[in-house]
């Protein structure tokens, strides 16, 4: 086996055929140039070409889900590198790949749809290739006759501690998102000081083993407790040096990992790679982004058994936005939305996104708490369609193959927040609209009530919404728990909130007119805490479910017409639009 074939091994890559013995077809690269100097080939990037990109899917889903775009299969960095070393390898015959340089990675590489990337090698000097993988990522290839001598491997830390994960939970609860075909970590050795020793076994993927490098990289973030971003990707890496001819898949390694530089944004470390002791290779500068992204570590299994949402009392959900960027927020998006969905969703201005999104996770997690409650088990997001009337009322439908029982919901959201409420709707009601519910940001001055009131500022707003006095004089509902409150009576009943008015006020309950029914409204606050924003204080308002032998029907004459006449409520009296 030459030196090039070894090293493509070590990345997980089975040994390269010559152009005239395989002719191109699926998965293989189809090349344009020249045998040596330039030289530019087609890759393309499918899970029926690559199908071991079925073991790294970033989103989970119900074991036999149809729709392979819902898992998000992408080409993972190590697959990426091996493309690099290929690409330079075969643009200079009978050289060796020593060496990477400056590797940026750029884009995601999704796998479906399928697509076909360009893979240009161009020379850049003696022993050195410029290498692209189309517009994903780019490196200098060092090329040579033999490998270097290695250096000597770095000593373990001093204050080391066995970590108190294990590989095998590292792959079960998802702290990585790799498959069978990628899981190159055999176990922990030891961490302390910002190090990671790790035992790994060359995986049978494609670039699996230099993937596993990231993989150990992923657990240093996610093993300090305080960190807040717990999804890390990469970005960049300075080099990489080989120092001997490649391991065959299922040799074990040892990966001593040091975290050089952290941020709250970004993680750089280097690495080795030891081979019976001796450093086959060394990683410097592995960067890492760190996106705001669902809590792998907490226990309960998300996203199945673990909503983002937190149940309240009365029955209904609330959600707030910890993804304050929009690369955060486009991991959340994909674990939540099902294909339509995301097709939605993008289609929607940028402007908009955040809150609709924050709706739709908010009628999911309602709804999935509701029957989790009941003992339907694991429930994925991507298993609920969440859609709108012509009328605005938000219906909730199973796909392939979930059953839901007949629920009404309802939603609403503002600024950093979204609530959602799910009851079951009652059987002979045709005329029955179901639950309602509002939510208002509160101004800044107005002094909190409620378990969950903080006292903290809130100086941001929303240009869209801003915030209103709260709690009258006299401890009386204020406009903005008016607001919310006529919004979820209007909501329940399939009416304009301006026509409604309020009966009744008893502290935090309400009874209202909307249309010609009689709803019954409570009402709270909450604080929504956005990293790196004010903390935001919102009144929420939701209908209660009427007994079952009550008629919520008005009596004719029992209640001023809701169209013009005025909001009252005991020592207060307000008007709103």
């Amino acid at each position: 086996m030459t030196g090039a074939q070894q090293t493509r091994d070590a990345l997980g890559a089975t040994p390269w055929p010559t152009r005239a013995s395989v002719p191109p077809r699926a998965g293989r690269r189809r090349a344009d140039g020249p045998s040596t100097g330039a030289r530019r080939t087609t890759v393309e990037i499918s899970t029926s070409a690559m199908p071991y990109l079925l073991h790294h899917c970033v989103v989970p889903q119900r074991p036999g889900w149809p729709e392979s775009a819902d898992r998000r299969p992408v080409v993972p960095a190590g697959t990426v590198l091996r493309h690099l070393l290929d690409g330079a390898e075969r643009a200079a015959p009978g050289a060796r790949a020593v060496g990477l340089r400056h590797v940026r990675f750029d884009r995601w590489v999704d796998a479906v749809p399928a697509s076909r990337v360009t893979l240009a090698a161009a020379p850049q000097g003696r022993g050195r290739m410029a290498v692209a993988f189309g517009a994903h990522a780019r490196a200098g290839v060092e090329l040579a006759g033999g490998y270097p001598a290695p250096p000597a491997p770095w000593p373990p830390p001093r204050a080391e501690r066995l970590p108190r994960e294990t590989a095998e939970e590292l792959y079960a609860d998802r702290w990585l998102c790799a498959g069978p075909g990628y899981r190159g970590i055999a176990r922990l050795l030891g961490s302390g000081a910002g190090q990671v020793r790790a035992g790994l076994v060359v995986p049978p993927a494609p670039g699996g083993l230099l993937d596993a490098v990231g993989q150990v990289l992923v657990y240093a973030v996610l093993a300090d407790a305080a960190c807040a971003r717990t999804v890390a990707v990469p970005v960049r890496v300075r080099g990489v040096r080989f120092f001997g001819p490649a391991p065959p898949v299922g040799t074990a390694l040892e990966c001593r990992l040091r975290v050089t530089h952290r941020t709250a944004t970004a993680v750089l470390a280097d690495a080795q790679l030891l081979v019976s002791g001796e450093v086959w290779a060394q990683v410097s500068g592995w960067q890492a982004r760190l996106l705001a992204g669902p809590d792998t570590r907490a226990p309960g299994g998300y996203p199945e058994h673990r909503a983002l949402s937190v149940p309240q009392p009365g029955g209904w959900v609330l959600v707030r936005d910890a993804w304050p960027d929009p690369a955060s927020r486009d991991v959340v998006m994909r674990t939540q939305l099902g294909r339509a969905e995301r097709a939605e969703y993008a289609r929607r201005s940028p402007h908009g996104r955040r809150q609709w999104l924050l709706g739709r996770i908010a009628v999911k997690d309602a709804v999935r708490h509701w029957l989790w409650e009941r003992g339907a088990g694991p429930v994925f997001p991507a298993e609920l369609r969440v859609r709108e009337d012509p009328d605005g009322r938000v219906r909730v439908s199973g796909l392939h193959g979930r059953a839901l029982p007949d629920l009404d919901v309802d939603l609403a959201h503002r600024a950093d927040a979204a609530v959602a409420l799910a009851r079951p709707r009652r059987p002979g009601a045709r005329d029955h609209r179901g639950p309602g519910i509002g939510i208002e940001l509160l101004a800044p001055h107005h002094a909190p009530r409620g378990p969950d009131a903080t006292r903290e500022p809130d100086a941001a707003r929303e240009p869209d919404a801003a915030p209103e006095p709260g709690g009258a004089a006299g401890g009386g509902p204020g406009p903005a728990d008016l607001r919310a409150a006529r919004r979820a009576a209007a909501a329940a009943e399939g009416v304009r909130p301006r026509e409604t008015a309020v009966l009744a006020v008893d502290g935090d309950r309400l009874t209202l007119a909307a249309g010609h029914r009689r709803r019954e409204v409570r009402r709270t606050e909450v604080t929504s805490h956005t990293p790196g924003a004010p903390a935001r204080r919102y009144t929420v308002a939701w209908t209660t479910e009427p007994p079952p032998d009550s008629d919520p029907a008005l009596t004719p004459g029992a209640a001023p017409d809701p169209v013009t006449a005025p909001l009252t409520a005991p020592d207060t009296a307000s008007a709103e639009n």
